[in-house]
């Protein structure tokens, strides 16, 4: 420790260089570290997990491969069944609606957004889910009771006594009969509230009739075995399935969690694993740079400590305690970097967690950690220590002692981590800059429907009556300019129906929207072909088909023709533009739209009313909400931006995009630092060199054209390299999950190139120039 001080002491700038970039790259690999670890313990602390998996059904619907992580095959939700199948021990099954359609009021005080599912009587004895309070056996074994959890209970009962006590759900009386731990964070179903489904009167707010059902196996079950087995089940109870080449599949409940955007209608939390190693290889990358500073610092400044070196070898210290020492003084600036990087972690979690969308919480209570912090410090240790210890303890003790030595000149390995360094930053910039073109490419993009100024709440409206009365209420207000409803929000796929030509047996699978007549006007949809039908004939079977639709059926001059939905006959009286309403990773689906006066309709539901406003958002809103709480005053006016929701779908790329930006700051910034150690080195050992050249007649300008010029190929050959590395993985990796992707500008590699070699010249001139202005005499004098 005495040794580093001194050291440190003497080589300050370095010194601070060096624990300010293994902070950095400590911070990242900490946070990242630990997120990861969260990642992949998804799940895992149910008993028996192993053995638990969810039910999936996968068909070919419209030659694509369509998931969902729930069933509606019927055989699987029969108690008969179970029993006479003596490889499924049991079974529970989880329904999810939307939050806020429940209203949840205690002692007059409305809650509203409560993440809620209805569920099975088994649900505490099947999953892992301890109670605080209450008997996981009777908790739900009856309508009328509901478990929340501790933040929950202690939000509604400041005072600790929720047990026991009566809450309204949407105006029905429930009982608390238990408290639950709060969910952990590994867990892919984050929910506050759990309901009994069986006889219960809050049936009409689920979203479908879809159940999600998770079966717990006997020990050796044949997993494909049994696939093959509830698929053929499913086919003789449902004959129309085999048309569509329908499968059920068992997902492990560990990998539910990593099935971000393979199924629709997904519920749970989901990860991807491609994200996790990404995440990971850019840490490691980060605090190999880290590691690269660290050692080109340490090996710049090794004049400052030639001397003392030689005095120890003369005394007989052997090169392995020559390379203890230097281990050790790199095991106390990793150390000090250790704690200065958890405390930057720490700080920056939160941001970290507001701009991944994470939950990362650094649990110091934690053996793992701690475990994690020394397999850290062993491995920066040795990556950081190693060449400076082999490499310095090979020092002429008689050029060290006379004060003569100048090191060597630098080798092709030294010149390769300086290359790596800038590399590495050059890709991250060039890959944070393209996935930030791709992300605003597609926000930006013309999807055939204007999500602009259109703001939306659901809403429990009888369309005959309600919905006009609410609707002619909001006109009023000036900073409306329309309002229309239709059956779920555009960017879900909410009601499936099968689809025919009359004279032909094959069927596809459509999706079915119930709207209102002036939807297409207020969302801005073109009609290419004939006209909107929608509330203009008494009839209601009349429709409406998009492009897609159109496409798939091989209709030609489509519009007067007759189709069957569901052996229903409909005319087609128009065909509407593809709107693009869902994620760019996914081509347009094939849609049909009908009135809301068709039977297929439910009367009365929650749906989202969609509101075009103008003006002042805000101002906006709170006319709305006043003229809302008008015509219906027990309906909560929970209000959400139409273009936020298509934001949505784009979370997982810009989280990427954001932590590749602090990324590359980072990286950058850490190979400024380096490429600073590499220009001090080759400097300090080229003095008598310049200084001579100066004697002679060389001016500044010549001797930083001279000092310059090495490192500005480096530059040069690392642009290349960063850039077809950027290439490779934008073109053949990521880009390809976009159906419409945005070009690779020259104009992006162009200014990165510009950017790193104007930093790099500004970083070696600052140690050239100070070398170039020296007093040569001095310097030849010192020599």
């Amino acid at each position: 420790m005495k040794e580093f001080i001194k050291n440190f002491r003497k080589q300050k700038t370095t010194g601070w260089l060096s624990i300010i970039s293994l902070s950095l790259g400590t911070m990242v690999a900490i946070m990242v570290g630990m997120w990861s670890i969260n990642e992949l313990s998804f799940d895992n602390f149910h008993k028996d997990g192993d053995r638990i998996y969810r039910i999936t059904e996968q068909a070919y619907i419209n030659n694509n491969l369509t998931k969902i992580p729930a069933d509606e095959s019927e055989v699987t939700i029969d108690e008969q069944y179970l029993a006479n199948n003596p490889e499924l021990e049991q079974f529970t099954y989880l329904l999810n609606f939307d939050n806020d359609r429940l209203s949840v009021q205690v002692n007059h005080i409305e809650y509203t957004s409560i993440p809620t599912v209805f569920t099975k009587e088994n649900f505490f004895t099947f999953f892992s889910f301890p109670l605080k309070e209450g008997n996981p056996e009777t908790a739900l074994d009856i309508p009328g009771k509901v478990v929340i959890d501790e933040t929950t209970a202690s939000r509604m009962f400041p005072r600790g006594d929720a047990m026991g006590q009566m809450i309204k759900l949407n105006g029905n009386d429930y009982e608390i009969s238990g408290v639950m731990y709060d969910i952990p964070r590994n867990s892919h179903l984050q929910v506050r509230m759990i309901i009994p489904l069986k006889n219960s009167p809050l049936q009409s707010l689920l979203n479908s009739s879809l159940y999600p059902i998770y079966y717990k196996l006997a020990k050796g079950t044949d997993v494909a075995a049994l696939e093959r087995k509830l698929t053929l089940a499913a086919h003789e109870k449902k004959d129309y399935l085999k048309n569509v080449d329908f499968q059920i599949k068992l997902q492990p409940l560990k990998d539910i969690h990593f099935g971000r955007g393979e199924f629709r209608f997904e519920s749970a939390i989901t990860g991807s694993k491609m994200e996790v190693r990404i995440y990971i290889s850019v840490a490691a990358v980060i605090l190999l740079l880290a590691c690269i500073n660290f050692t080109n610092l340490f090996v710049s400044n090794s004049f400052l400590r030639a001397k003392s070196i030689g005095i120890k070898q003369v005394q007989g210290a052997h090169r392995s305690s020559l390379r203890w020492d230097f281990y050790l003084e790199t095991a106390c600036y990793t150390v000090v970097s250790l704690v200065a990087g958890l405390f930057l972690a720490v700080a920056m979690t939160p941001y970290f967690n507001q701009y991944t969308n994470s939950n990362l919480y650094i649990d110091f209570g934690s053996v793992g950690l701690y475990v994690f912090l020394l397999v850290l410090v062993v491995v920066v240790v040795a990556v950081a220590g190693s060449m400076p210890a082999f490499r310095i303890a090979r020092m002429n003790p008689l050029e060290t002692i006379k004060g003569t030595y100048r090191g060597h000149p630098m080798s092709v390995f030294q010149k390769g981590l300086t290359v790596l360094q800038f590399t590495t930053s050059i890709a991250l910039l060039l890959v944070t800059l393209f996935i930030s073109n791709q992300v605003d490419f597609m926000l930006n993009q013309n999807t055939g429907f204007n999500k602009e100024n259109v703001i939306y709440s659901f809403a429990n409206i009888h369309l005959d009556e309600q919905y006009e009365t609410l609707r002619n209420e909001l006109m009023k207000t000036p900073a409306v300019t329309d309002v229309t409803l239709k059956n779920c929000l555009p960017t879900v796929w909410y009601t499936g129906m099968i689809v025919k030509k009359t004279n032909d047996d094959k069927s596809q699978s459509f999706e079915c929207l119930y709207i209102k007549s002036n939807y297409f006007d207020m969302m801005g949809m073109q009609i290419l072909e004939g006209e909107n039908p929608i509330g203009k004939y008494e009839g209601s079977t009349f429709c409406v088909l998009n492009e897609t639709a159109v496409r798939l059926l091989g209709l030609e001059n489509p519009v007067d023709q007759t189709i069957l939905m569901m052996d229903n006959p409909f005319i087609i009286k128009g065909i509407i533009r593809d709107a693009q309403v869902r994620s760019l990773h996914k081509s347009t689906d094939p849609q049909v739209y009908v009135s809301t006066d068709y039977l297929g309709w439910e009367s009365s539901g929650y749906v989202p009313l969609l509101i075009k406003i103008t003006g002042e958002p805000q101002k906006a809103i709170a006319a709305i909400e006043k003229q809302w709480k008008t015509v219906m005053p027990d309906t909560p006016f929970e209000w959400h931006f139409l273009d936020e929701e298509y934001e949505k779908m784009y979370t997982s790329e810009n989280n990427l995009r954001n932590m590749l930006s602090y990324a590359m700051i980072i990286g950058f910034a850490i190979s400024v630092a380096g490429l600073f150690a590499m220009a001090l080195y080759s400097t300090q050992r080229r003095r008598k060199e310049i200084a001579i050249r100066k004697v002679t007649g060389a001016t500044v300008m010549d001797l930083l054209q001279l000092l310059n010029k090495s490192f500005m190929l480096w530059i040069l050959i690392a642009f290349i390299l960063g850039s077809l590395m950027a290439w490779f993985f934008m073109e053949r990796f990521w880009l390809k999950s976009f159906i419409i992707q945005a070009p690779l500008s020259v104009g992006i590699f162009v200014g990165v190139g510009l950017v790193a070699c104007l930093v790099a010249l500004l970083t070696v001139s600052w140690q050239t120039w100070s070398a170039a202005t020296t007093n040569p005499v001095k310097v030849i004098n010192k020599e």
